[in-house]
């Protein structure tokens, strides 16, 4: 899968302005948004998918669910302060 490689350069800047685009509207909206900081453990280097936690987590009216992740680099982004939040 070509979307599997780690990507020459990731533009970092641009991935987060969507994202508080993102994070901006939903609250526009009336929806309580959630946001963590990286950490030493899930470097954004190693983990350029950790702005989309809704690969590894769900949340539902009984608890949280944690899905396993096959792709090494997608397991650091499984963190204990996200999920105890």
């Amino acid at each position: 899968n070509k979307l599997m490689n780690k990507p020459e350069h990731i533009d970092f800047a641009t991935l987060l302005s969507e994202w508080n685009e993102v994070v901006s509207a939903l609250r526009s909206e009336g929806m309580n948004v959630i946001t963590v900081e990286h950490n030493e453990e899930s470097n954004a280097l190693y983990t350029p998918n950790c702005l989309f936690p809704n690969n590894w987590l769900s949340t539902h009216s009984d608890g949280l669910t944690i899905y396993p992740m096959k792709a090494k680099n997608r397991r650091l982004e499984i963190r204990a302060d996200i999920i105890n939040h």
